[in-house]
């Protein structure tokens, strides 16, 4: 009796433990952590910062906002988003921080909801590190459209092409807004559906700047080679760079 006594107290934890073990998920705290950062305060912080910012613009600047949705109905309302003026300066340059900064967000929930790192590393310090590679990649790529078109002589075609991807870039970074928004707080399974309208989004207004691209440079042979060359090297290989940093 004194020996069954003794067994009964081994028995029952390993039994437990082993009841627990198998009960656990191991893909369940990447998940859960994932939330946790996306619902964290310092990110809901982020999130109020952008509708404030966004707010400030249509307050004060509401024209220049208008004509920017409207030029993606009308490219004739680009020629004066592009207008170099004080009243344009100012709402020009803070959509244009607006969208490094909503598509830093995005990219930091995307992450975040498929258990990615970003350059090995994971966590807040992914937000900045987004940011940076992001103007850089986009800063570089508008440098080397200046570049190339003082090569070829093509700096008009060129402005004019880069006014409607600045237009492009800065109504998607508004229309990032209710993704960015509603991510931290819905359940995964609606998440992806807003992770791929937002994928979705990019490439609907991408196509939009490319074809509007080809379509007014077009013009004659030597044009069309230029286009196809600005295309291949300066349009496919960013993105290529961007798919490969994400996805790898």
């Amino acid at each position: 009796h004194a020996a069954e006594a003794v067994e009964m107290p081994d028995t029952r934890p390993a039994e437990t433990i082993t009841h627990v073990t198998h009960d656990t998920d191991p893909a369940l705290p990447a998940r859960f952590q994932g939330q946790l950062m996306m619902r964290s305060d310092w990110f809901v912080a982020l999130l109020i910062v952008s509708v404030l910012v966004t707010g400030i613009v249509k307050k004060y600047w509401s024209r220049y906002l208008n004509d920017l949705i409207q030029s993606l109905v009308y490219p004739s309302q680009i020629s004066r988003l592009s207008t170099t003026n004080a009243s344009n300066f100012q709402p020009s340059l803070i959509l244009g921080v607006l969208f490094y900064f909503n598509s830093s967000l995005f990219l930091f929930q995307f992450l975040e909801h498929t258990n990615r790192t970003f350059v090995g590393l994971s966590g807040a310090i992914m937000l900045p590190l987004l940011f940076v590679f992001l103007l850089l990649l986009f800063v570089g790529k508008t440098l080397a459209y200046r570049v190339v078109g003082r090569i070829f002589g093509t700096s008009g075609q060129i402005h004019d092409y880069l006014s409607g991807s600045s237009a492009m870039s800065k109504a998607f970074g508004l229309f990032l807004l209710p993704i960015i928004l509603f991510m931290p707080f819905v359940e995964p399974d609606t998440q992806l559906l807003l992770i791929k309208g937002g994928i979705g989004m990019f490439i609907m207004l991408y196509l939009i700047q490319i074809t509007r691209g080809i379509h007014n440079n077009l013009t004659n042979i030597v044009s069309g080679y230029y286009i196809i060359l600005y295309l291949c090297a300066l349009e496919i290989l960013p993105l290529s760079v961007l798919f490969k940093v994400l996805f790898k």
